[in-house]
């Protein structure tokens, strides 16, 4: 027997949104980056940081990617979540839902008791009638 799958779409979108975010940082970390090596004062200071930055790049441009593939994937998540739960309410509301809407007289037959309508509006007839 398969175990119960349960997913808050709210959060996955809120956590996907969130993991966007982090990306959006580490993208203007490349801008911030250039003016804090020039405002060390230091030669080596500055050569040391580029240093770091240049080495850590292949490591960003990796993190950017995840950061990317997750967020997609919560957001998908979020998404998916949502439309099966919208689909499941729509195939699990009763008929006679539908039916009601159909106008008084319903599809297949007259109004019945408490303005029923189609099959059970002309059930009741037939029923009234004997």
């Amino acid at each position: 027997m398969a175990g119960a799958f349960r997913c808050d779409p709210e959060v996955a979108a809120q956590m996907s949104e969130q993991l966007a975010s982090v990306r959006r940082d580490m993208d203007a970390m490349n801008v911030q980056f250039d003016s804090y090596a020039a405002a060390v004062g230091s030669p080596r200071v500055k050569e040391a940081l580029l240093h770091f930055f240049d080495k850590s790049s292949d490591n960003r441009k990796h993190m950017g990617e995840l950061l990317d593939r997750a967020s997609g994937l919560l957001r998908a998540l979020a998404e998916g979540t949502r439309a099966v739960d919208a689909d499941l309410k729509r195939s699990l509301e009763p008929e006679s839902a539908s039916m009601a809407t159909a106008g008084p007289a319903g599809p297949a037959g007259p109004a019945g008791p408490a303005g029923t309508g189609g099959a059970v509006g002309a059930a009741a007839s037939v029923a009234d009638s004997a």
